[in-house]
């Protein structure tokens, strides 16, 4: 059961499992700009259906009660936390040709760095884990008939 006879394999593994750290960040990159975009053109129609439409401040005041204060909308995904900020604390209303930064600066996304590492280190630690698990059995099956 020597493993150290396979060091070119281990050489593999650790190849692949760097070339799976290079792939996840480059997945982990594309879906934090793809979710930040598409929220924030979410967002942006949103606003633009409903400009015309305000919740009336004694409503409002009720919710609150009820609720507590309600400061962040967002959507999540996999790896990415986006959150917006509530139309009445932003400080001025956009013109049409200040849209793009009115929507850039309302819009923020951050990384969910547990859910980064989880698929970093889990698929690769179980990998590892199968691979050794297999070349043991197998090992060892193929001592038994040499001994025979």
């Amino acid at each position: 059961m020597k493993l150290t006879r396979r060091t070119g394999w281990i050489r593999l593994g650790i190849v692949l499992s760097l070339t799976w750290f290079v792939f996840v960040s480059i997945y982990a990159i594309f879906e934090h700009q793809s979710a930040k975009a598409y929220y924030a053109a979410e967002v942006a129609e949103s606003y633009n259906r409903n400009k015309n439409q305000k919740i009336p401040e004694d409503v409002r005041k009720e919710l609150t009660k009820v609720f507590g204060p309600v400061k962040y909308f967002g959507k999540d995904t996999f790896l990415s936390s986006c959150r917006r900020v509530e139309e009445e604390q932003v400080s001025s209303t956009p013109q049409p040709d200040e849209w793009e930064k009115y929507t850039v600066k309302e819009v923020s996304c951050t990384t969910r760095w547990g859910n980064l590492f989880a698929l970093y280190l889990v698929p690769v630690a179980v990998s590892w884990m199968l691979v050794y698990i297999v070349v043991f059995a197998v090992l060892w099956v193929r001592a038994g008939f040499r001994n025979d």
